[in-house]
Protein backbone atom coordinates (compact mmCIF):
# COMPACT_ATOMS: atom_id res chain seq x y z
CA UNK A 1 0.00 0.00 0.00
CA UNK A 2 0.90 3.39 -1.13
CA UNK A 3 -0.53 6.61 1.08
CA UNK A 4 -3.22 4.32 2.55
CA UNK A 5 -4.32 3.39 -1.27
CA UNK A 6 -3.21 -0.01 -3.29
CA UNK A 7 -0.38 -0.21 -5.50
CA UNK A 8 -2.41 -0.23 -8.41
CA UNK A 9 -4.41 3.03 -6.95
CA UNK A 10 -1.52 4.90 -6.20
CA UNK A 11 -0.32 4.47 -9.90
CA UNK A 12 -3.38 5.26 -11.22
CA UNK A 13 -3.99 8.36 -9.53
CA UNK A 14 -0.25 9.10 -10.13
CA UNK A 15 -1.32 9.19 -14.16
CA UNK A 16 -4.54 10.75 -13.38
CA UNK A 17 -2.35 14.00 -11.96
CA UNK A 18 0.03 13.70 -14.65
CA UNK A 19 -2.54 14.06 -16.84
CA UNK A 20 -4.44 16.49 -15.27
CA UNK A 21 -1.60 18.44 -14.89
CA UNK A 22 -0.77 18.42 -18.57
CA UNK A 23 -4.54 19.52 -19.55
CA UNK A 24 -4.26 22.16 -17.71
CA UNK A 25 -0.34 23.21 -19.22
CA UNK A 26 -2.35 23.38 -22.39
CA UNK A 27 -0.69 20.24 -23.68
CA UNK A 28 -2.44 17.84 -26.63
CA UNK A 29 -3.27 15.18 -24.57
CA UNK A 30 -4.00 11.41 -26.71
CA UNK A 31 -7.25 9.04 -25.49
CA UNK A 32 -5.96 5.76 -24.87
CA UNK A 33 -7.77 2.66 -26.27
CA UNK A 34 -9.63 1.00 -24.60
CA UNK A 35 -9.47 -2.31 -22.97
CA UNK A 36 -10.40 -5.39 -25.26
CA UNK A 37 -13.05 -7.20 -24.03
CA UNK A 38 -13.72 -11.07 -22.96
CA UNK A 39 -14.71 -12.64 -26.19
CA UNK A 40 -15.22 -16.17 -24.61
CA UNK A 41 -13.44 -18.04 -27.22
CA UNK A 42 -11.72 -21.07 -25.92
CA UNK A 43 -8.52 -21.84 -26.24
CA UNK A 44 -9.05 -24.75 -28.78
CA UNK A 45 -5.26 -26.20 -28.10
CA UNK A 46 -4.84 -25.83 -24.58
CA UNK A 47 -8.38 -28.04 -24.75
CA UNK A 48 -7.36 -30.57 -26.92
CA UNK A 49 -3.72 -31.11 -24.69
CA UNK A 50 -5.70 -31.40 -21.92
CA UNK A 51 -8.10 -33.95 -23.77
CA UNK A 52 -4.68 -35.79 -25.30
CA UNK A 53 -3.29 -35.56 -21.37
CA UNK A 54 -6.54 -37.33 -20.22
CA UNK A 55 -6.76 -39.95 -22.50
CA UNK A 56 -2.69 -40.94 -22.10
CA UNK A 57 -2.36 -40.59 -18.46
CA UNK A 58 -2.81 -44.33 -16.64
CA UNK A 59 -5.54 -43.92 -13.34
CA UNK A 60 -2.38 -44.35 -11.08
CA UNK A 61 -0.95 -40.63 -12.18
CA UNK A 62 -4.23 -39.08 -13.07
CA UNK A 63 -4.52 -37.61 -9.72
CA UNK A 64 -0.52 -36.09 -10.08
CA UNK A 65 -1.58 -34.25 -13.13
CA UNK A 66 -4.80 -33.14 -11.81
CA UNK A 67 -3.41 -31.66 -8.68
CA UNK A 68 -1.18 -29.60 -11.13
CA UNK A 69 -3.75 -29.05 -13.31
CA UNK A 70 -5.79 -27.37 -10.53
CA UNK A 71 -2.66 -25.53 -9.37
CA UNK A 72 -2.05 -23.87 -12.69
CA UNK A 73 -6.13 -23.07 -12.92
CA UNK A 74 -6.00 -21.56 -9.23
CA UNK A 75 -2.50 -19.48 -10.76
CA UNK A 76 -4.82 -18.30 -13.65
CA UNK A 77 -7.81 -17.06 -11.40
CA UNK A 78 -5.46 -15.24 -9.12
CA UNK A 79 -4.23 -13.12 -11.38
CA UNK A 80 -7.72 -12.38 -13.23
CA UNK A 81 -8.48 -11.33 -10.27
CA UNK A 82 -5.27 -8.91 -9.39
CA UNK A 83 -6.56 -7.83 -12.86
CA UNK A 84 -10.16 -6.96 -11.73
CA UNK A 85 -8.70 -5.44 -8.74
CA UNK A 86 -6.49 -2.98 -10.66
CA UNK A 87 -9.38 -1.67 -12.81
CA UNK A 88 -11.59 -1.11 -9.72
CA UNK A 89 -9.21 1.44 -8.53
CA UNK A 90 -10.14 3.76 -12.07
CA UNK A 91 -13.06 6.06 -12.14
Amino acid sequence: MVGGQPVGCARWTSAASALMEAKAAGEAVEKAEPPAQPTGVVDLMEALRASVERARSPKDTGGQRLRHRVREEAGREAAHRRARALLRCGP
